[in-house]
């Protein structure tokens, strides 16, 4: 459900198990997540027309657009190890896998680094800066 200006509200979604809203910068849209055929879709800001942009099997979550708009980070929610992943927003035929993380959302510091939540065997959870280009932590 979207709120409007007015309060009025207006279901952009088939829900109801669509989940991990994350708005697009410029007020152009918003991602989320259909947990129910494991996609991230894209829905327009002005026109609510919501399509599919990327399905992983291994269930997408928390997905968030870089600063520029071009990329889009997500963490990985099936399996015992969740594991963090890149796609072209406009492209997204193919991921960069960045390795495992803590199934929470990954946070843009430019449109190349990352912020990660890994967990250590100390069971003590830290922030990794990731380059989301040569796929290492840094």
């Amino acid at each position: 459900v979207l709120r409007q200006p007015d309060g009025s509200e207006v279901q952009v979604s088939a829900g109801p198990t669509d989940t991990d809203p994350s708005f697009l910068p410029g007020k152009e849209g918003f991602l989320y997540v259909s947990v129910d055929s494991s996609r991230i879709m894209e829905c327009s800001g002005q026109a609510k027309v919501c399509h599919a942009i990327y399905a992983d099997p291994l269930m997408p979550g928390y997905p968030t657009v870089d600063p520029s708009g071009q990329q889009i980070a997500y963490v990985t929610s099936l399996l015992n190890v969740s594991r963090v992943r890149v796609i072209s927003r406009h492209a997204p035929a193919t991921y960069r896998d960045l390795g495992p993380a803590l199934p929470c959302g990954p946070v843009w510091t430019s449109s190349r680094r990352l912020w990660v939540a890994v967990s250590h065997k100390s069971n003590r959870t830290t922030l990794t800066d990731a380059d989301v280009d040569t796929t290492t932590p840094t």
